[in-house]
């Protein structure tokens, strides 16, 4: 007796349908890619009980003749490749021709479609293999109902996660599509309300649709064409890091892709920007020739193999370290006239750095209404330099002041240590102002002394660290958790 046997048609169907379809957001992106192959520049989406009981898609592309449309839902039929030379060169974002015949047989689906203004072909199936069809008069284009998801798989059904987490899967993939291509026009309908409508634009202003209206003023134009690709797109700037990695989006020739060599290569241009948890948010679009890329090793087409990885994340890595190196990215504390208390840290318009430009940095804006000319009172001044000696003032240089990186001749003086306890004695009398955070003044007795918080705070630790060498004291840590030991 044969043991091996061939599987009817109905069940190899439904196998494929579990590499294809996993959720609804699955039925959504295969639909909206082959709008998308057939022209069209207005899609609508409807979305009914998370996409569960309906999901329907309406375009203008190009319709099907009666014949492509009972063909298209047979398996492995597709109008994008013919041979073994275009797989190797694929341009589109469909190839396989297994969604409708997939769909199909998990769903009751509903088409009708035209490819022109007068007579059109509407059909339905129920289980995939038994078609029904008939005729009737529509706009040019395609329209697609895919009901009651998984209903004849009720194991399938069950493993769906709640509308709320279906919903956000569905309108991740929505959004992500209508990155991808700004000049078609999209709409988004849960039930009966209008979520998204995205008029046709260019990248810029989709991106502000899609994401938010201020997104540039956290984001940074990366750009640049080479040999082997071209890329383009935005990054974050270090104010604007995120807790998750759900806002890193990557087209390759237009396609959405998840690929860790090139978030890799991203994160990498940040070194020591980001902190532990941290994820840069960006969107990149890498354009290169077909051939050097293979996006058949996915059964959903998210990920894809470069022919020259290396060279790739290299490329990516050293543009976008440009990038980020070409913006001063130092940011700006804005202090409110209403009240005085709150600071803000804000997100500025970054500009590429110029020799001796000095105009990005922080001002302090006079309250509405203050009639005095200067930041702090003659008192406060008085206050500041009262601990500097009348030698040091007399000593002090007169004339235009020069500029600090011109050469000149520097003499070079030993200091006496009666003079270091002279100047520690001032110290200890007098006070301390810490500027933005981030510089200490302090008055000594030759004058005023500034102090890098940050790199006194590393010398302080350089020091301790190296006095536990010298000393011969062991490295520890306390435990978080107490542990039991049993010595014999």
């Amino acid at each position: 007796m044969n043991r091996i046997k061939v599987l009817p048609e109905n069940i190899a169907n439904k196998i494929a349908a579990g590499e294809v379809v996993q959720r609804p957001s699955s039925v959504l992106k295969e639909l909206i890619e082959n709008s998308l192959d057939a022209g069209a520049d207005n899609i609508e989406v409807f979305i009914k009980s998370a996409g569960k009981s309906l999901i329907q898609i309406v375009d203008n592309g190009s319709g099907m003749s009666e014949e492509e449309a009972i063909d298209s839902f047979k398996r492995h039929s597709t109008s994008k490749i013919s041979s073994i030379e275009d797989l190797e060169r694929i341009n589109t974002f469909g190839f396989r021709g297994e969604a409708l015949s997939s769909i199909s047989s998990v769903a009751k689906i509903e088409m009708k479609t035209s490819i022109d203004d007068e007579l059109g072909t509407i059909l339905t199936s129920d289980d995939g293999i038994k078609i029904t069809v008939s005729k009737g008069k529509f706009p040019k284009g395609t329209f697609i109902s895919v009901k009651n998801l998984f209903y004849n798989t009720p194991a399938r059904r069950n493993f769906l996660k709640s509308h709320t987490t279906e919903l956000k899967h569905l309108i991740d993939t929505f959004n992500r599509s209508a990155l991808s291509q700004p000049n078609v026009s999209m709409k988004f309908w849960n039930s009966d309300d209008l979520l998204f409508d995205y008029k046709a634009c260019n990248q810029q202003e989709r991106i502000k649709q899609v994401i938010a209206d201020n997104i540039f003023d956290a984001i940074i134009e990366v750009g640049e064409e080479t040999d082997l690709l071209d890329i383009k797109g935005f990054i974050a700037k270090p104010t604007f890091l995120k807790k998750s990695k759900g806002e890193q989006y990557l087209f390759v020739n237009g396609r959405y892709v998840v690929s860790k060599t090139i978030n890799h290569a991203v994160f990498s241009a940040y070194e020591n920007l980001l902190e532990r948890g941290e994820y840069p948010f960006f969107i990149i679009f890498i354009d290169l020739d077909p051939s050097r890329i293979d996006v058949n090793v996915h059964p959903a087409k998210l990920e894809i193999k470069f022919e020259h990885e290396n060279d790739v994340y290299r490329i990516v890595k050293s543009i976008v370290r440009k990038s980020i190196g070409q913006y001063d990215l130092t940011p700006n504390i804005s202090f409110s006239g209403n009240d005085s208390h709150n600071t803000q840290l804000l997100n500025s318009d970054h500009k590429h750095i110029q020799k001796n430009d000095f105009s990005d940095r922080p001002t302090f804006e006079r309250k509405h209404g203050r009639k005095e000319d200067h930041i702090f009172s003659t008192d406060e001044l008085d206050l500041l330099f009262e601990k500097i000696s009348p030698e040091s003032k007399k000593n002090s240089p007169q004339g235009s002041p020069t500029h600090p990186f011109d050469e000149t001749d520097t003499t070079y003086t030993h200091q006496s240590k009666v003079d270091e306890e002279n100047n520690k004695s001032s110290t200890s009398e007098g006070f301390l102002i810490s500027l933005h955070n981030k510089y200490i003044l302090s008055p000594i007795k030759s004058g005023l002394m500034v102090i890098d918080q940050h790199v006194a705070h590393e010398r302080i630790l350089y020091e301790k660290a190296l006095n536990s060498f010298e000393s011969d004291i062991p490295f520890s840590q306390q435990l978080l958790f107490a542990q039991t030991l049993q010595v014999d």
